[in-house]
């Protein structure tokens, strides 16, 4: 166990996230975000959030199959990081993942980028848009935290 476990925990600690240029990226390191999955990613946005991350990407290029648990996630992350005149990006969206997002019409709801530069360029834009209208609610520098 232990030292040989080198996959992350599905139920503990499914996702890992890496600082990118200032700003935290989600990765999601498996093929399906279920039931299974969803309530830790429900709360890393939650923590995220109260720690004064209000720009976040989400990297979905591993996965091939969300669910509705799956969506609601996403779908807090999006409504918490608004609500806090932040956004949620996703990108690395394709196949089944893409399309559940389409039918659904959440991609019109969801900020979605084809890739990471793209992702975290939107995340810079969004950020300096946000302190010009005067969203950044007095906090210095909320990404360094």
């Amino acid at each position: 166990m232990g030292e040989n476990h080198r996959v992350p925990d599905p139920i503990n600690q499914p996702y890992v996230v890496e600082d990118v240029k200032g700003f935290p990226v989600v990765r999601i390191p498996y093929s399906k975000i279920t039931s299974v999955q969803a309530p830790a990613l429900k709360a890393l946005f939650t923590n995220m959030v109260k720690e004064g991350k209000r720009f976040i990407a989400v990297d979905l290029s591993k996965v091939d199959y969300i669910d509705s648990s799956a969506l609601s996630a996403l779908l807090l992350g999006h409504r918490l990081t608004r609500d806090s005149d932040g956004v949620l990006v996703l990108f690395g969206v394709g196949g089944w993942t893409r399309k559940v997002i389409e039918v659904s019409e959440l991609d019109k709801v969801f900020e979605i980028m084809d890739n990471e530069e793209q992702a975290v360029d939107y995340l810079i834009l969004s950020q300096v848009r946000s302190e010009l209208q005067g969203g950044d609610n007095g906090s210095e520098d909320s990404q360094d935290s």
